[in-house]
């Protein structure tokens, strides 16, 4: 007589039969929870991206088992070994990109390394950030592009985040030996202040066979104007140069030119140099949906706060002496309408978007 082996944990998948009626009505209203949850989560938005994602996987995940716990008890060890390697597959296949990247986007909140609305470059990306999610973060380009970054992405690279609310910017120009530096470092810095800009300094980074490299840096008090203080502290070193009567030109143009020695390649300018933040200010158009998503996550925070403070005025109240209870009460209503104000903000401001 032969000996009987052990059944395979496998084996069961060979009598696994078709769903019955129950675990279809079971299947398509978990399927249909999962619908109605992701749109309450999303419109309007009372959680941030992470906590959707993390939310929904749960509720996926319970829904499954919920599915697999309809079936008859003879099949079921056989739906949950099916599920069990189904699962399995699906995080051995994919665990170098939705795991790698759930596991980046957990990290990068617990490290709180910037925020929606703040202004990043990561490789050749950069942007205002707009939204963070568990596996991507997407930031909003300087043309108003949406680009979706994975966030193992930004885990595995230097992430450069400009300061808030304010943070340093600078230029560079080259100027020939002719030029005296003292009269150079007192135009750029007198061009730094004509931009706005405050506590700003020269530096000499070289000195070249054909000219010396200076940088003007200074202050911008405003960082959501980088790309507007930038370009107008370029415009104001060019302007304040001429109007000193120092030209700017390369070196091989300096060598090959052939003009007469007192004519300069300076521009005909008429009266003071003039600013260039006219019109609507560009970070307002590149920008719309990061600065909306800023604003919406310090309206969460808000709202988180104000929850705090009802949930201790319940507690007072529920400890205080009748004469103080009345006082608690009128401060509870008060918070509770500001909340109810909070988050219909919240919700006109993502309809909007």
């Amino acid at each position: 007589m032969q000996p009987q082996l052990p059944e395979s944990p496998t084996s069961g998948l060979a009598r696994f039969d078709l769903p019955d009626a129950t675990t279809l009505i079971t299947f398509f209203a978990v399927v249909v929870t999962l619908i109605v949850a992701d749109r309450i989560l999303r419109r309007p938005k009372r959680v941030h991206r992470l906590h959707h994602d993390l939310i929904m996987i749960a509720l996926t995940g319970c829904g499954l088992i919920v599915v697999i716990w309809t079936f008859d008890p003879a099949q079921r060890d056989a739906a949950f070994t099916l599920g069990g390697i189904l699962i399995s597959a699906i995080i051995a296949l994919s665990s170098g990109t939705w795991i790698g990247n759930g596991m980046a986007g957990i990290l990068l909140r617990v490290q709180r390394h910037f925020r929606a609305g703040d202004y990043i470059r990561v490789g050749d990306w950069a942007g205002r950030v707009t939204e963070r999610g568990l596996f991507f973060t997407e930031i909003q380009n300087e043309l108003r592009d949406l680009v979706t970054v994975p966030n193992s992405y930004l885990a595995n690279r230097p992430t450069k985040v400009i300061r808030t609310p304010s943070t340093l910017i600078c230029t560079e120009v080259s100027l020939g030996y002719d030029v005296s530096r003292s009269e150079v470092e007192q135009l750029l810095l007198d061009a730094a202040q004509a931009a706005g800009l405050a506590d700003s300094f020269v530096h000499i980074l070289a000195l070249g066979d054909f000219a010396i490299s200076y940088r003007v840096s200074g202050l911008l008090t405003d960082s959501q104007e980088l790309l507007s203080g930038r370009s107008r502290l370029n415009a104001m070193v060019l302007d304040t140069l001429h109007a000193g009567g120092i030209e700017i030109v390369s070196p091989s143009f300096m060598n090959q030119r052939v003009l007469a020695p007192e004519q300069a390649m300076i521009p005909d300018a008429t009266g003071r140099p003039l600013p260039t933040t006219r019109g609507t200010r560009p970070e307002a158009v590149m920008f719309d949906k990061a600065k909306a998503a800023a604003a919406r996550e310090r309206l969460a925070a808000l709202v988180e706060s104000v929850n705090a403070k009802v949930q201790q005025l319940k507690a007072e109240i529920e400890r205080s002496t009748p004469e103080s209870r009345e006082d608690l009460t009128q401060r509870l209503e008060r918070l509770e309408k500001r909340r109810t104000w909070l988050i219909d903000l919240i919700a006109r401001q993502e309809e909007e978007v």
